[in-house]
């Protein structure tokens, strides 16, 4: 049930074998994630949730922007919590992922936005 799959990351010398169950991502599947994501209210023009594992408990605290990917994006969130909260929901909804997803991929842009259109 279970293939192996190469991981290898562009800047390092490392290589990792994970094991990951094998998922067929179906059309009915995608319509589901995207039927979860956050909404845009044009009145407000702001982002809203839809559910509850979209809200901020559901990811991870500050102190993780400040473990994962140092003090630019930590001070980002902290002085600009709605821009960066706007930012999470907006990558959830355009990339219909979970918010683990989009925390770390914003923390990761607001850190060095150049090397994460790479990636």
């Amino acid at each position: 049930n279970q293939r192996p799959s190469l991981q290898v990351s562009k800047n390092t010398t490392c290589f990792s074998f994970v094991v990951s169950p094998h998922r067929a991502t179906t059309t009915s599947a995608l319509l589901a994630a995207k039927a979860k994501s956050p909404k845009f209210n044009p009145s407000t023009e702001q982002w809203e949730y839809t559910s509850d594992d979209q809200k901020p408990e559901a990811g991870y605290d500050i102190s993780g922007t400040l473990l994962r990917q140092g003090p630019k994006p930590f001070f980002i969130r902290l002085l600009n919590p709605d821009q960066y909260e706007q930012a999470v929901l907006k990558f959830m909804a355009t990339d219909s992922c979970d918010r683990m997803v989009a925390q770390g991929n914003m923390d990761a842009f607001f850190e060095n936005a150049q090397d994460w259109a790479y990636y």
